[in-house]
């Protein structure tokens, strides 16, 4: 028999065809409650850590589905004499069939409203912790990458969160850097909202830039060139088998390559 898993460990059996999206986005799950009371079955679904990823295990304990995102307990009802199955009243071969009934619990969750995801993240702040935020907002590149750790992880965002470019940016407390799971820092350089399929890296090089951090920016260590990549005046950057001497500040991620930019942005070493 199928299982769902939670996040906290908790598994209980799923009736057939208890684990389906509606119409309406939501996530609907009936299980056999096992010796869980109402109770402790509402604490469990309403702790939004505990249904962040919701898996359906085979009986081999092998994931074949999961859900993500659906962390708002909509509903739950505890439905008497549900039937789970049916099986023959006797041995015999010609035997009928009697109905095999269980209470079971219905729930339905939703995907939380990305304004009110975002105003908890921001209510787990400590006042030092908006402080260090504020004044991140006015690092230079080079400062940035000595304390990224302040900057949030983009996985660790919400969908639909905004991030914006520097250019955009009004109050001093938009996002404008995100980091990697690989750790890495990177730059906003097209303000959008956050969709899960849109991770940093060369996918997506229209909306992110990477800030180098592994390369002085002299000639003896150059920094690789890319598209979608902000230059600053006096540094060096390499792009083939040549280097560039960067001639003026980008301020904008640049579209063409340094070879297309000659005494425009860069001057050939």
């Amino acid at each position: 028999m199928e299982h769902v898993r939670l996040m906290n460990g908790k598994e209980y059996e799923l009736v057939v065809g208890g684990f389906s999206t509606t119409a309406r986005d939501q996530l609907k799950i009936m299980f056999d409650p096992g010796a869980d009371t109402f109770e402790q079955i509402e604490e469990v679904f309403n702790t939004p850590a505990n249904v962040e990823r919701i898996e359906v295990v085979d009986t081999a304990n092998e994931v074949f589905e999961a859900q993500t995102g659906y962390t708002d307990l909509a509903s739950i009802q505890k439905i008497k004499d549900y039937v789970v199955g049916r099986e023959p009243v006797s041995e015999d071969e010609d035997s009928e069939l009697a109905d095999i009934t269980k209470d079971i619990f219905q729930i339905v969750l939703k995907k939380a409203d990305i304004t009110q995801q975002i105003t908890q993240i921001s209510q787990k702040m400590t006042v030092v912790e908006r402080a260090t935020v504020f004044s991140a907002a006015a690092f230079t590149d080079e400062q940035a990458v000595q304390v990224k750790e302040i900057y949030p992880l983009w996985s660790s965002l919400p969908d639909g969160t905004p991030l914006t470019s520097k250019e955009d940016a009004k109050l001093g407390t938009e996002i404008t850097k995100v980091r990697s799971d690989d750790n890495l820092l990177y730059a906003v350089i097209k303000s959008h909202n956050k969709q899960s399929d849109w991770a940093p890296g060369q996918e997506v090089a229209s909306l992110f830039t990477v800030i180098d951090e592994t390369h002085a920016g002299t000639q003896d260590d150059p920094i690789p060139y890319h598209v979608n990549m902000i230059v600053y005046e006096g540094k060096y950057y390499t792009y083939g088998d040549a280097i560039y001497k960067c001639i003026r500040d980008s301020e904008i991620a640049l579209q063409q390559t340094p070879d297309q930019l000659l005494d425009n942005y860069f001057t050939e070493v």
